[in-house]
This record gives C-alpha cells, structure tokens and sequence, in this order.
C-alpha cells in the first residue's frame, strides 16, 4: 500500500531535523491510536548523515482470523531512519522484529522550508503479506503511522 503524508511544522526546517535527531526528543513521545510510542533503539552520527532506530508495536485489535496466524504481541517492527541534514531529507526502512517474510516497507521523507515553517512530505510504501487480512493490515498500519507522524510533527513544533 502506498501512502503519503503531507505536514506543515510550524518551525524552521534547521530547527526542525535537529529536534528529529535528538535522542532526548523521543523520550517524551506518546503513542498514538493503532501504534505504540517509538522507543530509540540506536542512534549513530557519521557527519550530515543521522541513523536512528527507533522500535513500534502495533497497538490495536486484530480479528481473530488473523490472530490465528500472528501474535498481536509480536506485531513489533524498527523504522531504520536515516536523516540527511545536509540535504533537508530522510530515507526509511521497516524492518519487522517477527514474521519477517510478512511486513516490509520504505520510504523517503522530504522537509522544504516555507519561509519559518516547513512542509514534511513522507512518501511510503508498506506490504503485509498475510492472506484474507493483509490490506486491512495495511490500511491500519498505514493510518497509524499518518497518526503518528502527524503528531510528531506537532510535537516538534512545540518542542522548537
């Protein structure tokens, strides 16, 4: 399922990536309906290039057919981020934690500067390959993340 998620963040966009890389931002983030609160897993600075990983679980109800095939405990997955500072852009991976050979994704993000704010535009691509529930999964997914992100981007505003 392909998914884009479009955002002005009331800060400028310097302000903006710097907050996005600080591990201290992620400490204070609340989860949002479908999706638990991110968790850093790592974080590695190699000039303009940040990697951050930062672990989810999914965080809402699943029919029970496909309860049957996965474990709702065990509906947990990375976004491997990578923030370009110097290029104002970011690239991601969904790397699940369980049931590899069922969830995949990536994606790129995009910050432009709109004169003191900034326009975030993520573009995505996100597969659960799991048969008669797959694109429900998806589309849940898929809208936990636009939550999340949408809330992020708030977040960091008032954070700046």
């Amino acid at each position: 399922m392909e998914f884009e998620v479009r955002q002005t963040i009331a800060a400028p966009v310097d302000r903006v990536l710097a907050t996005l890389v600080s591990p201290d931002f992620y400490a204070g983030l609340a989860g949002v309906p479908g999706v638990s609160a991110p968790t850093l897993r790592e974080r590695h600075q190699d000039g303009d290039d940040v990697r951050l990983v930062l672990g989810f679980a999914f965080d809402g109800s699943l029919p029970s057919v496909a309860r049957a095939v996965v474990d709702p405990e065990k509906l947990t997955w990375a976004i491997d981020l990578t923030v370009h500072l110097d290029r104002q852009g970011a690239e991601f991976d969904v790397v699940p934690d369980h049931y590899p050979d069922l969830m995949q994704g990536s994606g790129a993000q995009v910050f432009v500067d709109q004169g003191g704010s900034t326009e975030r535009t993520t573009d995505g691509d996100l597969v659960v390959k799991v048969p008669f529930f797959g694109g429900k999964a998806e589309e849940a997914i898929v809208g936990g993340f636009r939550r999340y992100l949408l809330a992020e981007g708030d977040q960091v505003a008032a954070r700046v």
